[in-house]
């Protein structure tokens, strides 16, 4: 992942991810949030700071898609298994997943 300042500046922030799907700044602008996944691993939820310093943020055994960030700092998740698909609002502050929707 790169950003590119106002001077037309490109600056690659992470490692290159398998996939990359979904990204979303972060409320306080300090980190974007993003989901990936490398070879051996599902998507989770990775955030990086402008320094280039990753972390993940959530991982499990689905595959998930970061869809927005909304002020608080919520979630909005898409996830998929094995013929299973749907979608939450994940709150990493209270850490709680309020499920909107659960198809097969």
């Amino acid at each position: 992942m790169s950003v590119i300042d106002l001077q037309g500046q490109r600056r690659t922030l992470t490692k290159e991810f398998e996939s990359i799907q979904g990204l979303a700044w972060f409320p306080k602008g300090n980190e974007i949030w993003f989901s990936a996944s490398d070879s051996a691993e599902l998507n989770s939820i990775r955030a990086v700071d402008m320094g280039g310093r990753t972390r993940r943020v959530a991982a499990g055994a689905v595959r998930m898609h970061l869809q927005d960030i909304d002020e608080d700092g919520q979630l909005l998740l898409s996830a998929e298994s094995t013929g299973r698909s749907g979608s939450a609002i994940a709150s990493p502050v209270r850490y709680r997943i309020y499920r909107l929707s659960n198809t097969k």
